[in-house]
């Protein structure tokens, strides 16, 4: 407490400049119209510029949401590529059976060892998702080889 007192008496001079130029400025914009539009747009220009910041920061946080939705998107429009009937008629020589049309599942690659003989990628399904061995893996590029 008497570290406070002796702080306000050594800068009493700084102290009562401050006040009366608060006091001041307040009273000048409370008065003149151009002075306070003056301040407001001020505040304004500040304020949007403080609520752009948080607005970009929030959605980048909401980037990890956005991705997900985009490859759910992006499965089922692949898939109904390529379940649409071919226009051209091809001869079949053998059938598989036990075959369903094409279902895509979407995944994250997790790890992928890219320095080997033999490449393995370690996505995040698994047989509950209806992954098997040796199912093939795309990306917007194409097939993962």
């Amino acid at each position: 407490m008497q570290q406070i007192f002796n702080f306000i008496f050594k800068n009493s001079y700084r102290l009562l400049f401050l006040l009366l130029l608060g006091t001041s400025l307040v009273l000048t914009i409370q008065s003149h119209s151009y002075h306070r539009s003056k301040v407001i747009s001020s505040a304004n220009f500040l304020t949007g510029g403080v609520y752009e910041q948080v607005n970009s920061f929030s959605e980048y946080l909401a980037l990890k949401n956005k991705n997900e939705e985009l490859a759910h998107e992006n499965a089922r429009l692949k898939s109904l590529l390529f379940n649409i009937k071919d226009s051209t008629v091809v001869p079949k020589i053998d059938s598989i059976k036990g075959v369903r049309k094409i279902d895509l599942i979407v995944s994250k690659v997790i790890h992928n060892s890219y320095n080997t003989h033999e490449n393995y990628l370690t996505i995040n399904s698994g047989s509950v998702a209806g992954i098997k061995s040796d199912m093939g893996v795309i990306n917007s590029a194409g097939i993962m080889a």
